[in-house]
Formats: C-alpha cells, sequence, structure tokens
C-alpha cells in the first residue's frame, strides 16, 4: 500500500496535534511531508524530530531561530507569511490538512483545491468566505474537501453517498465563537 503524503498547516495547534498522533499509530500508511506552525517553536522542534518533514513553514521572525535549532536536519524552511501556496501545491503532497485558524487558511486552502489535493479542513473561515468559490474549484480540478471539523464533518458524513438533490436545508446549531452574532 502506497503511504498517503501530507502537509499539516497549523501542526502545533490541537487539530494539528491530533492529526499526528493518527500518523504516529499508522506510520506505514502516512508520511509527513511538510509542517507549519506560528510560532510554537518547541513543539515544532519536537514534531520535525519524530516525523521528519522535508519541508518546515514558521513565522518570518522565527525563521532564524528555527533554522538553529534544526541544525544538521535535511530539511527546508519556508515562510508562513508567503510559503504556505507552494508548500500544499508540492507534486508529493496527496493530503492537505487545514488546521489554521482565521482568513490566513483561505489562499492555501484554495492553491492546495486548484492542484487537485484531497483537502481536509478544520477551518470554518475558509468555507464562510469562500465556500462557493472553494467548492467550484474543487469541481473543476477534481479536489476531495473532506471536513474535519466537528459540525462540518458530521454533515459530511451523514450526507456521504446520499442524493443530496433531495435535501431542502440543514441546521447547525450555533456554538460560539469568531463566527456567532
Amino acid at each position: 500500500m502506497r503511504k498517503t503524503h501530507l502537509v499539516i498547516l497549523g501542526s502545533t495547534g490541537s487539530i494539528g496535534v491530533n492529526t499526528l498522533d493518527v500518523v504516529s499509530r499508522y506510520p506505514d500508511r502516512f508520511q509527513v511531508v511538510g509542517l507549519s506552525a506560528y510560532n510554537n517553536l518547541k513543539l515544532l522542534e519536537a514534531q520535525v524530530q519524530k516525523f521528519l518533514p522535508k519541508y518546515i513553514a514558521v513565522s518570518e521572525p522565527c525563521i532564524a531561530d528555527f533554522r538553529r535549532r534544526v541544525q544538521g536536519k535535511k530539511v527546508k524552511i519556508l515562510s508562513v507569511e508567503s510559503d504556505l501556496c507552494q508548500l500544499v501545491t508540492l507534486a508529493s503532497v496527496d493530503l492537505v490538512v487545514i488546521g489554521m485558524t482565521g482568513s490566513g487558511a483561505l489562499q492555501p486552502f484554495l492553491a492546495a483545491v486548484r492542484a487537485g489535493k484531497t483537502v481536509a479542513p478544520a477551518n470554518k473561515e475558509a468555507l464562510v468566505m469562500a465556500g462557493d468559490i472553494l467548492m467550484r474549484a474543487a469541481k473543476t480540478h477534481k479536489a476531495k474537501i473532506i471536513p474535519v471539523d466537528s459540525e462540518q464533518s458530521a454533515i459530511f458524513q451523514c450526507l456521504e453517498g446520499q442524493n443530496r438533490r433531495d435535501l431542502q436545508s440543514v441546521y447547525l446549531t450555533a456554538s460560539g465563537g469568531a463566527l456567532w452574532k
């Protein structure tokens, strides 16, 4: 069985940590190609030691410090601010897990979809801001979007294999957070 090669944006957050926990349990199924974290360098350094990704993206002010931390490792260090689209569109990448928060996830999400990747978003903001654009691009480029955030994932799992033309509406409860009014 060929391994799934993945990139995790936001690897030091809860989604990223849990994704890497799954990778740890199934090392014969997954290969980590790239990780990104904004500034939790200590945890990111431990993740690099364990998963040996070829690419890392950190915030620009942290690049020099992180380069010292991983000296001697064969890892290319990128910028979270400018290189995430490059990271998610690498030919070797099959799956992109988006565990980063906020609107900053939109560009790499769209780039991954346009590259025909399977994208597992835990980011509501990108879907709220540009859901129509993302879904059209996914259809055009034959990308898969498999939500991993709780509400979207629950709906996705319930509708998988169903005739969606019969569906008239879906109701989500508001649990608070940035999108609640």
